[in-house]
């Protein structure tokens, strides 16, 4: 029997085992996760980083980190806007404390 294993996201893994000629896929979860009470603040940061880099690199522009800097506060204050309509201002500082 071997096992082989594929990154799918940084928090998940994909283990295959291969059984005479099959393969069984099960994910297993694992990583800063389950520790950790940032873990929606550190997710949210990384997808705004990537689409930063996405979108600077399809502009034929330099990576300014001052610019991402920038565009994770706008989506931050949309985010508490949201959240301020909703009458949930409260948990959202608590939430994203690790940010603001």
């Amino acid at each position: 029997m071997s096992y082989f294993l594929v990154v799918l996201e940084p928090v998940q893994t994909l283990v295959v085992k291969k059984l005479s000629g099959t393969y069984k896929f099960t994910r297993k979860r694992d990583g800063w996760h389950k520790k950790s009470n940032t873990w929606l603040v550190l997710n949210y940061t990384i997808i705004i980083a990537k689409y930063h880099i996405f979108t600077t690199s399809v502009g034929n522009r330099s990576l300014d980190f001052a610019r991402f800097l920038s565009r994770l506060k706008s989506k931050l204050t949309i985010r508490r806007t949201i959240a301020s309509t909703n009458n949930n201002l409260e948990q959202f500082t608590e939430t994203w404390a690790a940010v603001l």
